[in-house]
């Protein structure tokens, strides 16, 4: 599913033609939705594109250092976009319950996505599901386009590389993975600085926080499923942030023996389910839940109580646990 050079540079004709981008990703932005936003954000600027990001979530501190993080507001104010780019979003739900409904008007629409569950809602879609993360998407339409970088937009770009091939160990890096690193690197990224500030900052609180997870921690499915569960009084006794839980499915599924790990986060009325995999695909069980992502690497949202649902999804485990054994 490469993109073609034709759909890259249709692309680029898209984003000249219109000009005035508003960008989106996904609520609850991780490093791969914010980085390919802001990467891009700036290179169009830098190239004399107006372009505006903004998301209906609090952006994680821990992505402050990428250029304009702290500048995303959640609606676009006085911008008025002459297009809209959706980025790293497999369906249009995925801006969010509150945004979407206030920019879903914007038209025309071009969207980036990698996720192998991506419904198409673009006018143009560029989608490969192929692809390490949106960001090297974003990395290819730059190159077709002659556009100048910035260091600070190749920080954004490898940010969201490198979070989203989990440091380049899943099984979405390929060749073309570390050429594209490499070539940030020739434009100014400092890899290792990048790599310090996503993954060697914990908070105090998020230590405490998770240690509380793990302790009350089940091994379900003879230890091949990990499951975690933390709800509102589990944030307020750490005075911790929704921002603090972040990573504990990836630990789970670290664990030996453990294929699925699952975490689950009750936070603004509405769990978070994260799942990860070694060989099951989880994707498939998000789906049943409204939900979706990647084969090994997906998530949902459910307003359901947690006795509710929790059954309900460990049954789903079970069964995909079976099929993939």
């Amino acid at each position: 599913m490469t993109l073609t050079p034709q759909q890259l540079q249709e692309a680029v004709e898209f984003i000249k033609s219109h000009g005035h981008c508003g960008i989106v990703s996904h609520a609850n932005p991780d490093a791969d939705a914010l980085g390919s936003s802001l990467g891009l954000a700036e290179i169009l600027r830098e190239n004399n594109i107006a372009a505006h990001v903004v998301n209906e979530s609090d952006i994680n501190q821990r992505y402050h250092f990428m250029k304009g993080a702290t500048d995303i507001q959640k609606n676009f104010g006085d911008f008025q976009p002459a297009c809209l780019i959706v980025l790293d979003c497999s369906d249009e739900k995925r801006p969010g319950d509150v945004l979407w409904p206030t920019i879903s008007h914007i038209k025309p629409r071009l969207v980036i996505d990698h996720h192998r569950s991506h419904i198409k809602f673009g006018d143009i879609t560029l989608l490969d599901s192929e692809e390490s993360s949106t960001a090297a998407m974003v990395l290819d339409l730059v190159r077709a386009s002659g556009w100048k970088i910035s260091k600070a937009a190749a920080t954004a770009l490898y940010a969201g590389i490198v979070s989203d091939t989990g440091s380049f160990r899943y099984s979405s890096v390929r060749a073309k993975t570390f050429s594209d690193a490499a070539w940030l690197a020739e434009h100014g990224v400092r890899t290792s600085e990048v790599a310090e500030l996503l993954y060697s900052r914990t908070r105090k609180e998020a230590m405490l926080l998770q240690a509380e997870a793990v302790r009350n921690a089940e091994f379900l499915f003879d230890g091949k499923c990990f499951f975690v569960a933390l709800d509102a009084p589990d944030f307020q006794r750490f005075n911790a942030q929704a921002d603090d839980a972040e990573g504990l499915a990836e630990r789970g599924r670290d664990i030996e023996g453990v294929d699925v790990s699952i975490s689950a986060r009750f936070l603004d009325n509405v769990w978070r389910v994260s799942l990860r995999a070694s060989k099951t695909n989880v994707a498939k069980v998000a789906e049943v839940f409204g939900g979706g992502g990647h084969m090994y690497a997906a998530a949902f949202r459910s307003k359901q109580p947690l006795e509710i649902f929790k059954p309900l999804l460990l049954a789903e485990v079970e069964k995909a646990l079976k099929l993939s054994n």
